[in-house]
């Protein structure tokens, strides 16, 4: 039996310690293991900063560990050369090209950080091309390795990208079986290897409910806590954005008596990640998430519930046009509703204060939603998430399922949230090697200066402007409230 596990430098957080992780496991069932690297295929090279300009601030980076790594645990290493001239010239099969665009659409709502493409109408073509031209010949070769190797087993990471996308194809029209790999969700310092795509939503919760029939509710719920204990940790490896927030405490000043007023909670998310997932992740019909929002407050407040919103932390990282979209909503929804209290991206308010203190929580995609299944809290989806299917949450996807009886509360079960965790949790494998094997620093938490050295990766200079302008944006978006 043989494997090959798709890797480059940017295939996934912790590249290194996730590739060296997913090798090692297909070691345990097939004999003849091979990283494929396909960085000659890809637009975007991330990775540690060159060991010259991380030695000018004091650390060390090692170049040659992951390779030698590789050979300690008898896997092999290639690098899937440039494509010959010949190559370039050769089309895709129709179906092939069509699935590569999606794919390339897809990743420009990412990389461009934004949730509409029209908002870079020069950019946003300029860079796709870059994309196809690149990426387009690996199909072709990795096609042709694979049956020259005899491959039987193929890890790619993701899936959602170009390179990645055309990876799966080639690895299904060489006869290959298709795993998938991933940092892992539910246990620090893993790496996800399964047989579904994270994005998937159907086929991971139909995966979760397979998997509750073999499990006890006692193995369930104990996996399940340990989760959340990490996730409501300071500084959580799974949560990096609980690094900004206070200790988990509550909002509401005591006064000594009793709360009488419910309390809803609204957590907005980052629109353009889901833009790119597909129509499996666009079936609500709200125009955005300030719309869904305003709807159900329009129920909730007559009804004395107490309204207030927490701004996902990431609204600092996003586009520029994106950011002022967000604040404009956030701004109109303020001025219809005057005691709704929002709480800002900037705020060190930790998010488990604002959910512990609140009867009724919605989100539109947000892991919150399933955090606080987990705290017992009853959850409204407005728009399709991973976890609504297993999950005890209800779901509000279109204005005619806003009423008062769709939003009255319940005795909410967090088991169904439990055995999703449970079923994140079963595909997480720890690292088998640490950060230290790789470089002097932890990668969780680059020291200052740093990240820097990304500028002087081996990248197109568009893109190294585009990666100095993005930090330009954040540090201004940082300080806006």
């Amino acid at each position: 039996m043989t494997a090959v596990v798709i890797y480059n430098s940017g295939s996934t957080q912790k590249p290194f310690s996730v590739a060296s992780t997913v090798a090692y496991e297909a070691r345990k069932t097939d004999p003849n293991v091979t990283v494929l690297d396909v960085e000659n295929f890809t637009y975007i090279h991330q990775g540690l900063p060159p060991a010259w300009f991380a030695k000018l601030w004091g650390y060390q980076v090692y170049p040659q560990s992951f390779r030698n790594f590789l050979k300690q645990i008898d896997v092999g290493y290639h690098l899937l050369p440039k494509p010959s001239r010949r190559a370039l010239g050769v089309p895709l099969p129709p179906e092939v090209a069509e699935q590569r665009d999606d794919a390339i659409r897809s990743d420009l709502f990412t990389y461009l950080r934004t949730d509409r493409l029209e908002d870079h109408p020069f950019f946003a073509p300029l860079t796709a091309r870059r994309m196809r031209k690149l990426s387009t010949p690996l199909f072709g070769e990795l096609t042709r390795y694979l049956q020259a190797h005899s491959v039987d087993t193929v890890y790619v990471p993701n899936g959602r990208v170009a390179h990645q996308r055309l990876a799966i194809l080639a690895a299904q029209a060489a006869g290959c079986v298709v795993r998938f790999y991933e940092i892992g969700r539910a246990i620090p310092h893993s790496a996800y290897i399964g047989h579904c795509q994270i994005h998937d939503r159907e086929a991971t919760q139909e995966e979760a409910r397979q998997l509750e029939k073999t499990l006890t509710v006692e193995e369930i719920t104990d996996s399940a806590d340990q989760w959340l204990l990490e996730r409501t940790t300071l500084g959580s490896t799974i949560n990096p954005f609980s690094k900004t927030w206070r200790q988990f405490e509550g909002t509401v000043p005591d006064t000594g008596e009793k709360e009488e007023k419910k309390r809803a909670v609204f957590f907005t998310s980052s629109a353009d990640e889901f833009s790119s997932y597909g129509a499996k992740w666009a079936s609500q019909s709200w125009p955005d998430q300030f719309e869904a929002f305003t709807a159900i407050a329009r129920v909730l407040e007559p009804q004395g519930v107490a309204l207030s919103l927490r701004v996902h932390p990431n609204l600092v990282n996003k586009s520029r046009k994106y950011f002022r979209r967000e604040m404009a909503g956030l701004k109109n929804l303020k001025n219809t509703f005057p005691n709704l209290t929002i709480v800002t991206h900037t705020q060190s308010t930790s998010s488990y204060a604002l959910v512990a203190e609140s009867d009724y929580v919605f989100v539109g995609r947000s892991t919150l939603g399933l955090e606080a299944s987990l705290m017992g809290k009853c959850v409204w989806t407005t728009t399709p998430a991973r976890y609504d299917d297993v999950a005890d949450v209800r779901k509000l996807h279109s204005p005619a399922e806003v009423t008062e009886r769709n939003l009255r509360l319940w005795e909410s079960d967090p088991l169904g949230a439990q055995t999703f965790i449970a079923y994140w949790a079963s595909q997480d494998y720890p690292f088998v090697a640490p950060d230290s094997q790789w470089c002097s620093w932890a990668l969780s938490s680059p020291p200052f200066g740093l990240p820097i050295g990304n500028l002087f990766l081996p990248n197109a200079l568009m893109h190294t402007l585009h990666l100095i302008r993005l930090e330009f944006v954040t540090w201004i978006q940082r300080r806006t409230d």
